[in-house]
C-alpha cells in the first residue's frame, strides 16, 4: 500500500527523420496525476482518470539522447470521493503508475485534431467536426488557411458491405478559429448499428492545401446509430429496447486494475452475452479505449461515469473543485470516446451528496 509520488525515467533517442515534426508523448491510464519532465524542463501536468495523458514535447526535445522523467501521484488529487471505483481500494485498488500504452508519436505540423462524428440516420448524412491546428504557431500567423478535405466511409465488419461516396469540401481556417464543420453524404442505405447488427464504419479524412499537397490524414471509426428516450422508454434507431445490464465496479482482483487490451474486455463482455445481457454500467469510473472497441463490435450499450462517488466527505453542485473537475473530465471523455456507437449514456458518477442536490 502506497500513496504519494513515484518517479519513472527513461532515456530516449530522437530519430533524425523526426526533425520538423510535432512529437507527442502518449500515456494511457495514469493513476493518477502525471507531471512530465524532458531534460529537467517541466513539459506539463495532467490529472484525468479516464483518458490518456498527452504532452507536446516538441519544444523540449533535441536531436540524439533525451532524458524523459514522469512523476505519478496517486493521492486524492481532487476530492472525487473515497469510495469512487476510479480511485478506491475496494475493487481495482489505488495503484500507482501507467498501465496502458506508452509511446512517442510524430505528427505533422498541420493536422486535424478532436474529430467528432455525428450521424443522422434520418437524412443519411454525417456531421463531421474537427480542428485544424498548426503546431507551435497557431496564434502567430495572421493569414487564412485555404485547403480542402476529402472524406470517404466504408463498412468493415458486416456481412453486407456499404461504401459512401468520396466527397471533397473546401475549407477556410481563420487565425484563432480552427474549428471545421462539414457534412458527409453517407447515403440513405447506410447500415445501422444496434445490438442485433453492430455495423461499423471507418471514415477516412485527407487534409490538403490548395495546391493539392497532402498535409494530414486520419481514420476514425463510428456507427450509424440514434439512441433516444421516448417517454419512459429508450429507443435505438426508433425501435424500443430494454436494457438488460449489469454493474461494472472495476473488479479485477488478479491485476488490481482494468484490462487495457481487447482480449481482456472480450472475456468480460462475452460473459455478459452468455447471460443474455446487452448493457454495462461503469459505476463511478470510465473504461479505456479497448472496452469501447469491443462493445462496438459486440453490440453492447455502455453507460460511463466521470469517476466520482461524492457520498462521504465530498459534495457536488456547490462550485467547488470537484464541480470543475467533473465538467472538464466529461469534456475529455466525450472528446476521446464520443464517436463509439456503444457509448450511449454518461453520468457524473454515483449517488451525489451536497446541499445543492436538494434544491
Amino acid at each position: 500500500h502506497y500513496k504519494g509520488p513515484a518517479w519513472y525515467q527513461k532515456e530516449v533517442k530522437l530519430p533524425g527523420e523526426w526533425a520538423g515534426q510535432e512529437v507527442i508523448l502518449h500515456l494511457e491510464r495514469c493513476h493518477w496525476e502525471s507531471t512530465v519532465f524532458v531534460n529537467e524542463s517541466q513539459a506539463g501536468k495532467r490529472n484525468s482518470l479516464s483518458v490518456p495523458h498527452e504532452y507536446d514535447l516538441t519544444p523540449y526535445l533535441h536531436a540524439g539522447k533525451n532524458t524523459l522523467s514522469i512523476r505519478i501521484d496517486n493521492r486524492m488529487i481532487v476530492p472525487v470521493g473515497i469510495n469512487s471505483h476510479s480511485v478506491s481500494e475496494h475493487t481495482q485498488s489505488n495503484w500507482n503508475g501507467i498501465v496502458g500504452d506508452i509511446y512517442l508519436e510524430k505528427r505533422p505540423l498541420m493536422q486535424m485534431e478532436h474529430i467528432q462524428i455525428y450521424p443522422d440516420i434520418h437524412t443519411g448524412r454525417v456531421r463531421v467536426k474537427f480542428q485544424v491546428q498548426h503546431a507551435g504557431n497557431q496564434e502567430e500567423t495572421d493569414e487564412d488557411f485555404l485547403g480542402k478535405v476529402t472524406m470517404k466511409a466504408r463498412s468493415f465488419n458486416s456481412e453486407m458491405e456499404h461504401q459512401g461516396p468520396q466527397h471533397q469540401a473546401g475549407i477556410k481556417i481563420i487565425p484563432g478559429k480552427p474549428l471545421v464543420e462539414l457534412d458527409y453524404p453517407i447515403g440513405g442505405d447506410a447500415l445501422l448499428w444496434s445490438e442485433f447488427s453492430p455495423a461499423l464504419y471507418e471514415l477516412e479524412l485527407i487534409l490538403q492545401d490548395r495546391d493539392g499537397n497532402i498535409l494530414d490524414s486520419k481514420r476514425e471509426e463510428f456507427g450509424m446509430r440514434e439512441f433516444t428516450a421516448n417517454g419512459s422508454r429508450f429507443q435505438v434507431n426508433g425501435q424500443p429496447i430494454f436494457l438488460r445490464g449489469t454493474l461494472e465496479c472495476c473488479i479485477f482482483p488478479l491485476t488490481g486494475y482494468a484490462p487495457m487490451d481487447e482480449a481482456g474486455w472480450e472475456y468480460v463482455m462475452q460473459r455478459c452475452r452468455e447471460h443474455g445481457l446487452n448493457h454495462l454500467r461503469f459505476h463511478s469510473w470510465c473504461p479505456p479505449e479497448a472496452a469501447f472497441q469491443v462493445a462496438d463490435r459486440m453490440g453492447i450499450y455502455l453507460q460511463v461515469e466521470c469517476g466520482s462517488w461524492a457520498n462521504q466527505g465530498s459534495t457536488i453542485g456547490d462550485g467547488g473543485p470537484l464541480d470543475a473537475y467533473i465538467i472538464e473530465e466529461a469534456d475529455r471523455i466525450l472528446d476521446a470516446y464520443g464517436n463509439h456507437p456503444s457509448f450511449c449514456m454518461m453520468a457524473y458518477g454515483n449517488e451525489p451528496a451536497g446541499q445543492e442536490m436538494n434544491t
